[in-house]
C-alpha cells in the first residue's frame, strides 16, 4: 500500500478547531511501519492558512502559537517532509494546465510532489479530490465517519 501525503488543509483542521478537527486528527498518526508524509510546500501553505484565520478572527494569538508549535513537534519527530524540486513545479505546471480540471497552483504542486513519490494524497477539498480523479491521480476525499 502506498504511503499517505497529506494537503495542508487535512492538517489545518487537525491542529486547530474546526467542522473535521475529528476526523483529521487520527490522519497523523502513522499507519503501519509509515508516518503521515507532507512536503515543504505543505510548510508554507500552513503557516499562511494559520495566519489568515487570526486575520479573519477565527484563531487566537495563543491557539495560533499552538498550532504552530504542534505543526513543528509533527515535522520535527513524526512527518517525512519531503523536498519540492524543479521537477515537482514542473509536472504542476502541466497538471494546471488541464483548465478543466479547475486546479489552483498549490493543489497542482501538492498532486505533483505526491504523485511523483508514488503517494496516495489526503484531503478535505473535493474540487482537487476530483480535479485528481481526473487527471487519474490516486486522491482520498476525507469525509466525516
Amino acid at each position: 500500500m502506498a504511503g499517505s501525503y497529506l494537503d495542508t488543509n487535512l492538517v489545518v483542521a487537525a491542529l486547530t478547531a474546526e467542522p473535521f478537527t475529528e476526523t483529521a486528527q487520527p490522519y497523523l498518526l502513522p499507519t503501519g511501519s509509515t508516518g503521515p508524509v507532507l512536503s515543504d510546500w505543505t510548510v508554507t501553505e500552513f503557516s499562511a492558512a494559520l495566519s489568515i484565520k487570526v486575520r479573519v478572527g477565527a484563531l487566537s494569538a495563543v491557539a495560533h502559537e499552538a498550532a504552530l508549535a504542534g505543526f513543528r513537534r509533527y515535522i520535527r519527530d513524526a512527518f517525512e517532509c519531503l523536498p519540492v524540486t524543479r521537477a515537482d513545479f514542473h509536472v504542476a505546471a502541466g497538471l494546471a494546465d488541464k483548465a478543466s480540471t479547475g486546479l489552483r497552483a498549490g493543489d497542482a504542486l501538492h498532486l505533483a510532489v505526491a504523485s511523483l513519490a508514488g503517494l496516495v494524497i489526503h484531503t478535505l477539498d473535493q474540487s482537487m479530490a476530483v480535479a485528481a480523479e481526473e487527471l487519474g491521480i490516486d486522491c482520498r476525499l476525507v469525509r466525516r465517519p
